[in-house]
């Protein structure tokens, strides 16, 4: 791997696929000088704004660079897929799809391991600049839209408000199936 200024578009300095994660805590308090986009198959433990959390399920963080970097697995076969990467473009793509840093994020552990996989094709043979923003653009998009997702799955349809007011302000009464 080549070593990249800020000013450099895209550069990936390293990837692992489904790999067992360390029998112990890493902790990094000034993180590694890149991104590192991080997927934890089966939970973790992680550090969130400075208070050590626990989350049983699968997610992804985005760490900017030099940002402190705490996790440790949940039991000892606990997998991590990872990429180390710097640039320009990664922080429009962040933008443009807000996705938030250095916090938890929903991404499927299949999405990430598709994209990881076919960056691994990539690097089997001479890199095409084009391809690899084309695959950082797509792993960006589907997480803003996980996210996006994950927002209209935690907002309650409104006609279901109306029908939950309509039973607590008349559950004496009779109420009807029409009427809901």
């Amino acid at each position: 791997n080549k070593q990249a200024s800020e000013a450099t578009y895209l550069d990936v300095r390293g990837y692992g696929i489904y790999e067992l994660m360390p029998k112990k805590v890493i902790d990094r308090p000034l993180g590694t000088g890149d991104w590192l986009l991080m997927h934890f198959h089966s939970g973790a433990i992680t550090e969130i704004g400075g208070v050590k959390t626990t989350i049983e399920n699968p997610f992804t963080i985005l760490w900017e660079p030099k940002n402190k970097q705490y996790y440790a697995g949940l039991h000892p076969e606990a997998l991590h897929s990872w990429v180390h990467f710097q640039g320009s473009y990664v922080r429009e793509l962040q933008e443009q799809m807000q996705i938030e840093i250095n916090k938890p994020v929903q991404l499927s552990g299949e999405t990430f391991a598709l994209f990881l996989n076919l960056l691994h094709e990539e690097f089997n043979q001479l890199p095409s600049a084009n391809i690899l923003n084309s695959l950082f653009s797509f792993l960006f998009q589907k997480m803003g839209k996980e996210k996006k997702h994950e927002n209209l799955d935690n907002k309650i349809p409104e006609n279901l408000v109306r029908v939950q007011n309509y039973i607590e302000q008349n559950f004496t009464n009779a109420i009807f199936l029409k009427n809901l």
